[in-house]
């Protein structure tokens, strides 16, 4: 099969995934309902898991976190960024950056193939303090 249609089949999974994600957290917290601040502070982002499903997130990223780490914004992304106590040399963090960092509100399970959702996890939002969360630009 052609790597170049194997992507692009990818890359609409993903993109019907993360679409029927946002449709059954809506349908859940109206955007109507939803705190005014929300949707500037969240993220949402998915993967397979091992049933060949998409686990879908939608997370915070909290202002207070491990000493030596920060966020960063580059190329108009926010990074994890470590920093050498030592040399104050700055690190990417790419993995096994502090677990405490990333709060998943919302996580839903799509098969894509049966057409089902099931929601993992689902946060009351109205228990959310804005000031804890950074702001995405």
């Amino acid at each position: 099969m052609n790597e170049n249609l194997v992507k692009k089949d990818i890359k609409c999974d993903y993109d019907m995934a993360i679409k029927i994600a946002k449709e059954t957290f809506e349908k859940n917290h109206p955007k109507e309902l939803q705190p005014k601040w929300l949707e500037k502070c969240m993220s949402i982002d998915g993967n397979r898991d091992e049933n060949n499903n998409w686990q879908v997130k939608v997370t915070l990223l909290p202002k207070t976190i491990k000493p030596n780490f920060h966020w960063k914004w580059r190329n108009g992304s926010l990074i994890l960024v470590e920093v050498d106590s030592i040399t104050g040399i700055e690190y990417i963090v790419i993995s096994d950056g502090p677990e405490e960092a990333i709060e998943v509100i919302f996580k839903v399970e799509v098969d894509l193939a049966m057409s089902l959702t099931k929601i993992l996890v689902d946060i009351d939002l109205n228990t959310l303090d804005w000031t804890k969360y950074i702001e995405k630009r």
